[in-house]
């Protein structure tokens, strides 16, 4: 694996950090909003199953923290590559191809997750929240080193 030399990296920490800062925010957002889900479903199961009832829905209890908790392990997988491309950027061990990897992949995930929000949203705020976080989270890190030029 290729070393780089803090003179010759092509990631620069002034571009970097702060779009790392701001999705790691985002995403630790995403995550106690999950797991504030996942425990007042799961406190709650009796009463949320018979909201479910009521407004006449095949969902049950056990569908949402399916949902929910899938969500969750995505968000987290997000996270953990973030993390990793952190680290390797410290070890100025980071290549090109694995941040141009793992940036594709994560926007693809976080596009599929915009994607589906949109398609099971019931309210403005919800649509904001995603249209929010998925430009909160996209990385465009060499969108504003063009812009520095």
């Amino acid at each position: 694996m290729a070393r780089y030399n803090v003179g010759e990296s092509p990631f620069m920490k002034r571009v970097l950090v702060p779009f790392w800062v701001v999705r790691i925010i985002v995403m630790l957002i995403d995550v106690a909003a999950y797991t504030l889900i996942i425990i007042a479903v799961a406190k709650y199961r009796n009463e949320f199953d018979d909201a479910l009832r009521e407004y006449d829905t095949n969902l049950t209890s056990k569908t949402v923290l399916a949902i929910v908790c899938v969500v969750l392990g995505i968000v987290g997988i997000c996270l953990i590559l973030d993390v990793v491309c952190i680290i390797q950027r410290c070890r100025r061990a980071l290549s090109p191809p694995f941040f141009l990897v793992v940036n594709v992949l994560q926007t693809a995930i976080w596009t599929v997750l915009f994607i589906l929000s949109l398609i099971g949203a019931r309210t403005g705020l919800i649509l904001a929240v995603g249209i929010i976080t998925w430009y909160a989270c996209q990385p465009v890190p060499h969108l504003v080193s063009l812009l520095h030029r």
